[in-house]
């Protein structure tokens, strides 16, 4: 089983995190034999959320009445519990409790405090692999940077900047005295998406 991660306890063993469910299965067997069904029913609860939540990964929540429409799912698949909760009602050994509640710290979010649809990290890593940039995070950064220059942008570090909305417009001032606009490259109902007509400024 390829190792995605090595999960170590406070005494130093450890628990060999990886994306092949059968070598996951005897790991989990090895550590507590007592937790494999209750392993088997996290996942298989996992995958409802994985449905109701990952469709709803791309949209915007503007109104009251966007979540609304939502809600009733939610509460259905009881998305108000923390992850932690969700995988503790079904597994009851308290370490591999975190083994497999832990994704939230991705995004530095709270395992404890995190809405629960985040099982569904768990169920997406088992249907579609766990996949990385070699090299790491950083050579997806200097990728962007490297189309930003090819498609004519510019780009400057370390500047102080204010913006200002205007109408449909963001105008972002530099401490250099530079006044850069951005324009929506999506419909209006996606304020927050953004594409840069000349510069870009990252600090």
């Amino acid at each position: 089983m390829p190792t995605l991660l090595r999960l170590v306890n406070h005494a130093g063993r450890y628990f060999e995190y990886g994306d092949d469910e059968a070598a996951l299965i005897e790991q989990i067997r090895r550590w507590n034999p007592d937790n494999v069904a209750g392993y088997q029913r996290f996942l298989a609860g996992a995958k409802p959320i994985f449905e109701a939540g990952f469709s709803l990964i791309d949209k915007p929540f503007l109104h009251i009445g966007d979540m609304l429409r939502v809600a009733p799912d939610l509460i259905r698949l009881r998305a108000y519990q923390s992850v932690y909760t969700y995988a503790s009602q079904h597994i009851q050994d308290p370490f591999l409790r975190c083994c497999f509640s832990f994704h939230p710290l991705f995004i530095g979010g709270n395992p404890f405090d995190s809405t629960s649809i985040y099982a569904m990290v768990h169920y997406i890593e088992r249907k579609w692999g766990v996949h990385r940039a070699p090299g790491g995070t950083s050579t997806i950064v200097h990728a962007m940077i490297r189309l930003l220059r090819d498609l004519g942008g510019t780009l400057e570090l370390n500047a102080d900047h204010s913006c200002t909305r205007v109408s449909q417009a963001i105008r972002s001032d530099s401490g250099k005295g530079q006044q850069v606009y951005y324009r929506h490259s999506a419909p209006p109902a996606h304020p927050a998406v953004f594409r840069p007509i000349s510069t870009i400024l990252l600090y």
